[in-house]
């Protein structure tokens, strides 16, 4: 029954894992480059601004880069522990005369 839930809960955590989920790709909008041509616009404005973006947009996909490689490790170790639990579980109640 345990290696039923360790099972279940490596599953879970494998279907998390396989969402689809939004990633920042590189490059910029037409609104963006529209914006960086306007004469009025400084050179370290838009450099300045282009840089925030591309940081902020590569915190987004380092933050879901990390989840999904830590729920993938959760899948996988719960995935090799559950027939682990399974024999174990199985073992003791032999031992046990169950």
């Amino acid at each position: 029954m345990f290696a039923s839930f360790v099972f279940g809960y490596g599953s879970w955590k494998c279907f998390r894992t396989m969402r689809i989920s939004k990633i920042s790709l590189p490059g910029k909008p037409a609104e963006f480059w529209l914006w960086a041509q306007d004469s009025a616009i400084e050179k370290a404005d838009f450099v300045g601004t282009y840089l925030q973006q591309l940081h902020d947009s590569n915190q987004v996909n380092d933050e879901l880069n990390r989840r999904m490689s830590s729920d993938l490790s959760a899948a996988m170790n719960a995935g090799l522990a559950a027939p682990v639990v399974a024999v174990s579980i199985g073992a003791l109640a032999a031992i046990a005369g169950l």
